[in-house]
């Protein structure tokens, strides 16, 4: 996805100022007042409370965290009492720190996945506030991994829309996500903010996408491009996970962050319906760039003829379907 010149700026604001973070990202859409923000980030405008996800190996000590925030600034809450629980019964209560992060650690023994919810209790513990729920994916070294992208990857629109309402899947993308679940550790890989985390899941339990473990961009990571962020992200699990794997998004970027990790690379190629013959032309050609060994499809019937047959679209095979592509536009524009 395209963040954008105005969200670069909120990039470098929300980098100094934390708690502006969210305000400043509502000021890209029509302007609907700091309500407007908390139906954006899908919270009550009170607290957004929102788990960090993490991966580890059998015996690795890891960090389970949240974040707790206040209001449609987004404070960060500093020394409240947040309690993470798992399977229901309470794990360990500690204090946020001045970031608002509550963290506790955990060694997973097997490999399974680790549900953990952490509550918030304000006034003493005296009732519930918000909860946010953390997955800990424990896999063995050699498991396989499925990395994928989520704006114009399985979201069928771009950034402004997710933060406007609620955009369709990408079709057929729910059913080869769920079909490669069975084999594949899926991994949710997005540079959306962490203050969409909660927005971001809920997204995907909807429109029956399997549970995965998420990982979004900190605001002190968000001056970083899309290829720093996800090839760092990414080296940090490949360092634990040595099996095959792919990845899968819609921007260069995304691919050379894949490639760096070994893991096959897959793009979705998306040609705008008011797209001229000339500009489909330079898209065609800025497939040459690509190394042959990257996959450039069109749909997820497409992606699932990869995984799960074994045939091949090479960016020469796409760039032929571009040609051909601008060649009728330009026929029926004549007719």
């Amino acid at each position: 996805m395209q963040w954008g010149t105005e969200l670069m700026k909120v990039g470098y604001q929300a980098k100094t100022r934390p708690c502006l973070a969210a305000m400043l990202l509502g000021a890209i859409l029509p302007a609907g007042g700091c309500d407007f923000v908390g139906k954006m980030l899908d919270f009550d405008g009170k607290y957004l409370f929102v788990g960090h996800d993490a991966v580890a190996l059998p015996g690795e000590d890891v960090a389970i965290r949240a974040r707790l925030q206040k209001g449609n600034f987004l404070r960060d809450v500093r020394g409240a009492e947040v309690r993470f629980f798992r399977d229901g019964r309470l794990v360990q209560a500690v204090k946020t720190s001045d970031e608002g992060f509550a963290a506790i650690r955990f060694v997973p023994r097997e490999v399974g996945d680790y549900r953990f919810v952490a509550e918030y209790m304000p006034h003493g513990g005296t009732r519930q506030g918000a909860q946010a729920e953390v997955l800990l994916a424990c896999r063995g070294p050699d498991t396989h991994l499925f990395v994928v992208d989520l704006d114009r990857t399985l979201v069928n629109g771009g950034f402004k829309a997710v933060l406007a309402g609620q955009p369709p899947p990408m079709p057929h993308s729910d059913e080869v996500v769920n079909r490669l679940a069975g084999e594949y550790t899926i991994v949710y890989l997005t540079r959306r903010l962490d203050y969409l985390g909660r927005k971001s899941k809920e997204w995907l339990k909807l429109h029956g996408y399997p549970p995965g473990t998420m990982f979004l961009s900190e605001v002190r990571r968000f001056l970083d491009s899309n290829e720093e962020y996800k090839s760092s992200t990414l080296a940090d699990i490949r360092r634990r996970f040595r099996g095959k794997g792919f990845g899968i998004g819609d921007q260069v970027s995304d691919v050379k962050a894949y490639l760096e990790n070994a893991l096959t690379a897959i793009m979705i190629l998306h040609v705008r319906k008011s797209a001229r013959p000339h500009e489909i032309r330079k898209q065609a050609r800025e497939l040459d760039a690509l190394p042959a060994s990257v996959q450039v499809v069109r749909d997820w019937e497409q992606v699932e003829k990869i995984v799960f047959h074994g045939e091949s679209f090479p960016p020469s095979r796409a760039r032929q379907w571009l040609e051909a592509l601008a060649d009728e536009i330009e026929r029926k524009k004549v007719e």
